[in-house]
């Protein structure tokens, strides 16, 4: 995607800033530019936001650390503790759900 053109870029102050793609890169995943900043350079027919441009858009930073679970570390198998969470957490949203549709229907006496 670097063809060596300038990206503007509308700051958060409402200047327009002028950047290489390789700072503009450095930049979205410092999170100084956001998805829903606006860009543009040479070519293009408008403004657009950093989001809507494919070949910006960072991947969200990833750890190849395994989360700690409470449970099953020692058993080696942490993903029956996390499972649990999961339906612990589902169950109770769905028994707010129904609650919140008893309500709303609720016959009127």
């Amino acid at each position: 995607m670097d063809d060596g053109l300038p990206w503007h870029v509308i700051e958060q102050d409402g200047s327009v800033s002028e950047q290489s793609t390789e700072e503009l890169a450095i930049r979205i995943r410092e999170g100084s530019v956001s998805s829903s900043s606006y860009i543009w350079r040479a070519g293009m027919s408008d403004w657009l936001l950093v989001g809507q441009i494919p070949g910006l858009r960072s991947p969200p930073e990833m750890s190849n650390d395994v989360p700690s679970l409470t449970g099953d570390e020692d058993t080696g198998k942490p993903w029956r503790a996390w499972l649990r969470n999961v339906r612990r957490v589902l169950r109770r949203n769905m028994q707010r759900l129904e609650e919140r549709v008893r309500r709303i229907f609720k016959p009127r006496s």
